[in-house]
């Protein structure tokens, strides 16, 4: 009543005023409301040209808005506002959409809910053979947005990928096997060839016969090394080989290569030291065959590729707990050392690190190839440095289980 009062008391003029203003703004409200409506419409236009199919849910999971892709991907199931996440879910799974009839839905679907609530993502296939990937993000008021996003042609090439990788482990596993094959074909010949020579030179024979002779079981014994090496590469490459676990003494393993490579180094004149701590340490157990070989091929390179100063070895060992003992053998020289473009590449078959090298030198890059396999099967790892002095360090690092200690007295006995 008060407020009709005020209203008969105003003059013609003011009820005008009145009048006026109260059209101004409800005028204002509707330009307002009219230009957000634009805004919305140009929301949910750009919304549903997205590639992705994307839904919104409120805090209690109740669906609030979708775009056209997000409809298209549920196959023209029902959706409508307020419809819970979980009915929506389960309507997919009931037609399945996303899993294999035989498939354990509740497995699949707690594995779903899990996602949801750690807000990652989820590939699944659709039964069309589409791949969908399915994120699952938290907004700022307990709600949740859902994104379903193509990645068919990502999960094709992956599988084109897979396949071409099995194939050419395949392929790889071939050419291994025809590699050690042939090595082993080859040898049984050449082992002929060998033994019938050597028994030649025996025989009374003129002294060109005896240099032809010489020369014929020199050059069978390299090719008989190579074959060798091919063979051991191929093998190694193949998985063929198996690494012993006996218990051995390093410093025992050390003697033996030492007196193995010295005699080669003094008659190069090159200065030759093995350096292998002090104190007596425990047996370990490995393969001392391979591990051997390794050394020796080290110190084959280092020999070979040094003209002046001086082949080291030298070994650092380390008590872990657990009875392992870890150990680092370092091989040094005063050779040409490795160019660093080139070391990574130097343990691959068939690689050196100077082109020259093979013709100078001999030799057809096998030897750090076989180097590495046997190493890496070991568990262990191998490389190479430069040293700050010139030359090159070749490091082996293994870690190995300890002896047993009365099994290593009785093996030292």
């Amino acid at each position: 009543m008060h407020e009709l009062y005020i209203a008969l008391a105003m003059s013609h003029d003011e009820r005008l005023i009145l009048i006026a203003l109260v059209l101004g703004v409800v005028a204002c409200v509707g330009i307002y409301l009219l230009g957000h409506r634009r805004e919305l419409r140009r929301l949910r236009l750009a919304l549903d040209a997205m590639p992705d199919g994307l839904a919104l849910f409120d805090a209690k999971d109740r669906l609030v808005s979708w775009n056209s892709r997000y409809e298209v991907l549920r196959y023209g199931l029902p959706l409508y506002r307020g419809q819970s996440y979980m009915e929506i879910v389960r309507q997919g799974l009931a037609a399945d959409l996303f899993v294999d009839p035989d498939t354990d839905k509740e497995a699949w679907l707690a594995e779903r809910l899990k996602v949801r609530r750690g807000g990652g993502f989820l590939d699944v296939r659709t039964f069309d053979g589409l791949w969908m990937r399915c994120s699952e993000r938290h907004t700022a008021k307990g709600g949740w947005v859902t994104v379903y996003t193509d990645i068919t042609d990502l999960k094709r090439a992956e599988e084109a990928m897979a396949r071409a990788h099995e194939l050419a482990r395949e392929a790889d596993q071939i050419k291994s096997e025809f590699l050690a094959n042939m090595s082993h074909e080859i040898r049984t010949p050449m082992n002929g060839i060998i033994g019938m020579n050597s028994l030649m030179l025996m025989t009374d024979l003129t002294p060109t016969q005896q240099r032809y002779a010489g020369v014929i079981q020199t050059s069978a014994e390299g090719l008989m090394t190579i074959f060798n090496d091919i063979l051991d590469v191929a093998r190694l490459e193949a998985g063929a080989v198996e690494m012993a676990q006996v218990q051995f003494d390093l410093d025992d393993l050390l003697r033996g290569v030492e007196s193995q490579a010295r005699g080669d180094a003094l008659a190069k004149g090159l200065a030759f030291e093995v350096k292998a701590g002090e104190g007596a340490w425990p047996g370990v157990v490995g393969d001392p065959a391979r591990l051997r070989q390794v050394l020796v091929h080290l110190l084959h390179n280092a020999v070979k590729f040094t003209d002046a100063g001086r082949v080291a070895v030298d070994v650092r060992r380390k008590a872990l707990s657990a009875g392992r003992t870890a150990m680092r053998i370092e091989v040094t020289d005063t050779g040409p050392g490795v160019p660093k473009a080139l070391q990574s590449a130097l343990f691959e078959p068939f690689r050196q690190a100077d082109g020259g090298a093979t013709r100078r030198h001999g030799g057809v890059g096998l030897g750090l190839a076989i180097c590495r396999h046997t190493v890496h099967l070991m568990g262990g790892g191998i490389g190479v440095a430069d040293r700050p002095e010139g030359g090159a360090v070749f490091w082996v690092e293994l870690t190995l289980p300890n002896a047993q200690p009365a099994a290593a007295a009785q093996a030292a006995a």
